[in-house]
C-alpha cells in the first residue's frame, strides 16, 4: 500500500515470536489444517478473523451443490405435496409447511 494514499494501511508495525518444539509442530499442523497456507497470511487470518478454515475441495463442492440441487428439489415436491393435503389434513398440511420453511433456512445459508 502506498504511504502517500493511506497510511493507515501501511503494514509498519513489527512482532517477534519465538517458539518451543511443540508449538512449532502444533504451528505447522495448523498450516496443513489450513491448506497449506503460509504462516504470514495465517497469522493475519487468524488476527483480523479468528479463525482460519481450508477451502473446500473440488468434491466437497460438487456434493455441497449436488445436496443443494436436492434440497431444492425436494422443497418444491413437499410445496405440491402441501397443495394437494391442504383441504384434507390441516395439521399434517401444517407438518410439512414448517419442514419446507426449514428447508428453505438451510438453502439460504448454503
Amino acid at each position: 500500500m502506498n504511504k502517500k494514499k493511506n497510511p493507515d494501511l501501511v503494514r509498519n508495525i513489527h512482532y517477534l515470536i519465538r517458539l518451543n518444539k511443540p508449538e512449532n509442530e502444533s504451528f505447522h499442523n495448523l498450516l496443513k489444517q489450513a491448506g497449506n497456507m503460509k504462516p504470514m497470511p495465517f497469522i493475519r487470518e487468524m488476527m483480523t478473523n479468528g479463525v482460519v478454515t481450508a477451502p473446500l475441495k473440488r468434491e466437497q463442492k460438487v456434493s455441497t451443490e449436488r445436496l443443494l440441487n436436492t434440497m431444492i428439489e425436494y422443497r418444491g415436491n413437499f410445496r405440491r405435496l402441501s397443495s394437494l393435503i391442504k383441504a384434507h389434513d390441516p395439521s399434517l398440511n401444517y407438518e410439512i409447511e414448517e419442514l419446507v420453511k426449514s428447508m428453505q433456512k438451510v438453502i439460504d445459508k448454503l
